[in-house]
């Protein structure tokens, strides 16, 4: 019997082209890219040629890119990372990976809930009043909501931040590939994507940072600007960038497949 799989907001199967642009990394170019010899040199260079292709999908400058095993990492790097000292804010809806995150490293009497709307977007009424009210230093709203999928204006929040001097992650984990990203233009301070949910492979994902000098390290080792150490997975991160390439390449006409089969699944169900 032919499987459907129906699940593609869990994760993704790895596209064929990514899967192939993995195989040397395996097979001929497993150097350490930390090493000075012929070997580690082509390591290096695919990590910092994908970093290049991840910046561009991010909108980001890619110094600026951090690679992490993947979207729950990379929201705990930032909020246990990050060298604040004031109260924290989060929406209610955000993932767990996030909320519990802020309750183990900040705890309840130092992080505040904030209500959302019926359709999962961050309650923004009196929101700039409550930031000053408790002095909050950081915000996490997420782009888009991995449940429901509702959206967040985070270029309005970006805004609302900047104005406060708050710092505003937002977890684009179920944003990208649906959302060009842009992640200068909006103006927030740190962004973070996974690999596996756009056909790219499990266990890695990237982190943007605006300003590295509010980021203490998460794990120490010397790797990706002192936050994040260890030998990079420079298969993972070589089929992240071609994930990242393919959904670029393809983004107008992906967009309207799922929109145009949306409407077919909503007028069947109706009729």
């Amino acid at each position: 019997m032919n499987k459907i799989y129906l699940d593609n907001a869990a994760t993704t199967m790895v596209s064929k082209e990514v899967l192939e642009s993995m195989i040397p990394y395996y097979m001929d170019y497993y150097g350490n890219p930390g090493s000075l010899h012929d070997m580690g040199s082509e390591a290096k260079r695919a990590i910092d040629n994908a970093r290049e292709v991840v910046g561009e999908f991010m909108g980001c400058d890619p110094d600026h890119v951090i690679f992490t095993s993947g979207g729950s990492e990379a929201n705990s790097i930032v909020i246990s990372g990050f060298t604040g000292s004031n109260p924290k804010m989060y929406t209610r809806v955000e993932h767990p990976s996030v909320i519990k995150a802020m309750e183990s490293k900040h705890g309840a009497m130092s992080t505040w809930p904030l209500p959302v709307h019926e359709d999962g977007t961050v309650f923004t009424v009196g929101l700039e009043d409550a930031m000053r009210k408790h002095k909050v230093d950081f915000l996490a709203a997420m782009w888009v909501n991995n449940e429901i999928g509702s959206i967040n204006d985070i270029a309005y929040l970006a805004d609302i931040c900047k104005n406060n001097g708050v710092w505003l992650h937002t977890d684009c984990v179920q944003a990208a590939g649906g959302i060009k990203l842009k992640a200068q233009n909006t103006g927030v301070s740190s962004m973070s994507i996974s690999s596996h949910k756009i056909h790219g492979p499990k266990g890695v994902g990237a982190l943007y940072i605006r300003d590295f000098s509010k980021m203490n390290g998460f794990i120490f080792g010397g790797q990706e600007h002192g936050i994040r150490g260890g030998t990079e997975n420079v298969p993972g991160i070589v089929g992240f960038a071609k994930a990242c390439e393919i959904c670029m390449r393809d983004f107008d006409s992906n967009v309207e497949k799922i929109r145009s089969n949306k409407m077919r699944f909503v007028n069947a169900l109706k009729y």
